[in-house]
């Protein structure tokens, strides 16, 4: 009976070992995967208009847009409250990608110089949010 309590208690901490090593692998991978740093963040102040099925509705100021340049191949742009957007390069100049805060559709990012065009479709509703950004320095620190 002495050798079967032995290795019954053998068998719960070679299970709660394999717990924790689950746990911490996991928690690993999950950092790893989500750690995506911004090598690059760039501030815009943008101005915003609406058009849905080619009719104006509305236009607004986003006195924040942040680009972070995750590495070669993605970005992600993120207009605080407005819309944010998954974007891969397809060039220097210009970005595609999918709005992360729309349900169909889609964004692009254009390079101009220093200042940057930002296009959300939203397909569902036949919209398209057209921004033109220029760059500040500090405007999107609260």
């Amino acid at each position: 009976m002495d050798k079967f309590n032995r290795s019954k208690s053998f068998k719960r901490h070679v299970f709660a070992g394999s717990l924790i090593l689950l746990f911490l692998g996991t928690l690993f991978m999950t950092n790893n995967v989500l750690a995506k740093v911004c090598i690059d963040t760039k501030e815009y102040s943008c101005t915003a208009v609406k058009t849905c099925g080619g009719v104006f509705t509305d236009s607004w100021k986003i006195p924040c847009t942040s680009l972070c340049i995750i590495d070669d191949n993605y970005a992600y742009l993120d207009a605080v409250t407005y819309f944010h957007c998954n974007l891969g390069f397809v060039n220097s100049k210009k970005l595609v990608g999918s709005g992360a805060s729309i349900i169909e559709g889609g964004c692009s990012v254009n390079f101009k110089g220093r200042s940057m065009t930002v296009d959300m479709v939203d397909t569902t509703e036949n919209c398209i949010v057209h921004s033109n950004c220029t760059p500040c320095d500090g405007c999107c620190i609260p």
